[in-house]
């Protein structure tokens, strides 16, 4: 894998244009390599190239603290009103991998204050419905869905 992971890293590298590389590039070089868009990322912001998603980002922060963001794990326990904003905000600042725990379902009066929430959804898991956002917001985030209620040993287990 590591040998993969140096290919992929040069490739890119040498693909980079002004320090950053388009996401349909990453996708591409991805799948010549075998992984994923996450580890991609990752290893452009370890060669010193934005991936393009977060060029933005570099106005606060640096290139390595890029790449611990996208190497972190968030927990994140409520997905309706300040949660799916949190949930929004971290996908596209670009945290790897989050779990969101939720065991409720969406009503109509969510709508008017929920970012999840919408008349399509109504009825749905919040945690199956903040998936299927991630999916479309950023694809390379690693979200785990919990439809459940947080107790002490779910909280243990995921911790």
């Amino acid at each position: 894998m590591s040998e993969r992971i140096s290919q992929l890293e040069s490739a890119i590298h040498a693909a980079a244009c002004d320090g950053r590389i388009p996401e349909q590039t990453l996708l591409k070089l991805a799948a010549a390599a075998g992984v994923d868009l996450l580890v991609a990322q990752r290893a452009a912001c370890r060669v010193g190239v934005w991936p393009a998603r977060y060029v933005r980002n570099a106005r606060q922060l640096s290139i390595q603290e890029q790449l611990a963001l996208l190497e972190s794990h968030v927990l994140l326990v409520g997905l309706g009103g300040l949660g799916g904003w949190l949930l929004e905000l971290l996908a596209r600042l670009g945290v790897g991998s989050i779990t969101g725990v939720d065991a409720d379902r969406f009503e109509e009066s969510n709508l008017n204050r929920q970012l999840l929430g919408n008349a399509g959804n109504l009825g749905q898991s919040k945690a199956r419905a903040a998936a299927a956002r991630l999916a479309v917001v950023n694809p390379a985030i690693q979200f785990t869905s919990v439809p459940r209620f947080m107790d002490e040993a779910l909280c243990a287990r995921l911790l």
